[in-house]
């Protein structure tokens, strides 16, 4: 995997395009959301993304990105738009129209069937929905 490779991955996945980006994972994969979730395999991505992108529209850009044989760091700034009502999100109860922008972390071990560990946590909430603010 190299820069081009990820640049690839990551369109991919801003296009919404679920073979497209998974096809980096190895079969086994094992996908921890924030610590709030963990995915095992890429059939249960795919199914997760397919349920997620009903509700969301998310788009990722890249700030940062460390590379070696064995992995991949990078710091991403996601952002979210609810087009459907997304109760028990990871992050926090959305409804449609709400904006989520926050910066996070990545780490992707690589193995030679592609990521075999994707980890995520969240670092800076950029802008979030006016009803999380009034909740706290």
């Amino acid at each position: 995997m190299d820069r081009a490779d990820y640049a690839a991955y990551i369109a991919a996945f801003n296009r919404r395009d679920l073979p497209g980006f998974t096809k980096f994972y190895a079969p086994d994969i094992c996908f921890l959301l924030g610590g709030r979730m963990e995915l095992t395999g890429r059939q249960a991505i795919i199914e997760w993304y397919e349920h997620a992108w009903a509700r969301i529209e998310e788009h990722c850009l890249v700030r940062r990105i460390i590379m070696d044989d064995t992995g991949i760091a990078a710091e991403l700034e996601t952002s979210f738009r609810t087009i459907a009502d997304w109760p028990d999100f990871t992050g926090g109860p959305l409804r449609t129209g709400d904006v989520l922008r926050r910066i996070g972390f990545i780490h992707y071990d690589l193995g030679p069937e592609g990521f075999t560990r994707v980890a995520t946590a969240p670092h800076r909430v950029l802008e979030q929905p006016a009803h999380w603010i009034a909740r706290s």
